[in-house]
């Protein structure tokens, strides 16, 4: 286990400061095709990264590729469907066939809640579970297959990203089946702190509050009218800062974007039960920014949105 740090608010001039240290690395991400995904692919090509794309957009994930290759970077892509452990497998076995190895995994395939889960009138249905299957089983995959790969790549400049929510750390009513696979993505990263520490692999979380990409659907911003996005450039230099800071000690942290304010990286130590002032801190900073806004437009949004889904 590494050891334990003082958490700290991370500047942007400071989010791409060890970029360079990518260079040349084998750089897999799910869910790359738009949004952070995408971002974070061509933030790590501007770097000299070599990147590996998966997405259930095949067609999305070409153009990303062909982005890439426009600026000069090497990539390939494939379609992949992150709930079918065959699909993973094939994508890390084109970065191993195409790159020799697997150096940074970022796991960003991730989908909003799907239908409601509180039924509204009738008999009891099932739940749909797809967001589970895709945010939480999705995210076990990549991670599992990340700890094979690493184990065979003799380089000690590894890296496992996962990105959880600010919905890993807190619950949120509206969105119960999100809300327990993000925090299960969070569970999943601690988890496998010991494991990868040993293998010489960094494993940390990416907490971002909303951010204004296609992933949000229209209702998602009926909800969250008049709150702050974060903003996805910072969200994307957390993702790097967290791939290669050189820092052991910064291993198992949890970068989070509380609002349209800086990084937040909260020490893995700090999350534990038996250290709640940083996570007070944390929760504190995630509460000021709903404060005064939420209570009016989470219910006209809750409102609109089971008129919506009664509609269906």
């Amino acid at each position: 286990m590494p050891p334990a740090s003082k958490s700290e608010t991370i500047d942007d001039s400071q989010l791409f400061a060890h970029a360079p240290r990518g260079k040349g690395k084998v750089v897999l991400i799910t869910g790359g095709s738009s949004g952070i995904g995408r971002k974070a692919a061509l933030a790590f090509a501007e770097h000299g990264a070599k990147i590996v794309i998966g997405d259930l957009n095949g067609q999305g994930a070409l153009a990303v590729v062909a982005e890439i290759e426009n600026l000069g970077g090497q990539a390939v892509s494939q379609r992949c469907d992150v709930t079918i452990w065959e699909d993973q497998l094939s994508l890390f076995q084109l970065a191993v066939k195409s790159f020799g190895r697997v150096d940074y995994v970022i796991a960003n395939a991730g989908i909003p809640d799907v239908g409601a889960y509180v039924p509204v009138a009738g008999s009891p249905t099932k739940p749909n579970l797809l967001t589970l299957q895709v945010n939480l089983v999705g995210a076990i995959y990549t991670a599992r297959l990340a700890s094979y790969y690493f184990e065979r790549n003799p380089s000690t400049d590894k890296s496992l990203i996962l990105i959880g929510s600010m919905a890993s750390l807190e619950g949120f009513s509206v969105t119960p089946v999100y809300s327990a696979a993000k925090h299960g993505v969070l569970g999943l990263a601690r988890s496998l702190l010991p494991d990868l520490s040993a293998k010489g692999a960094r494993v940390v979380t990416i907490c971002p509050w909303s951010v204004d990409t296609p992933f949000i659907k229209i209702p998602g911003r009926l909800l969250l009218a008049g709150l702050p996005f974060a903003k996805t450039d910072r969200v994307v230099g957390a993702v790097v800062f967290g791939a290669t800071d050189p820092n052991p000690t910064s291993n198992g942290s949890v970068y989070a974007i509380a609002d349209d304010q800086e990084v937040f990286r909260v020490d893995h130590n700090e999350l534990s039960l038996y250290s709640p002032i940083t996570y007070g801190i944390l929760s504190k900073r995630v509460h000021s920014v709903i404060r005064d806004t939420y209570g009016y437009y989470f219910g006209l949004a809750k409102d609109v949105v089971c008129a919506f889904l009664l509609r269906k």
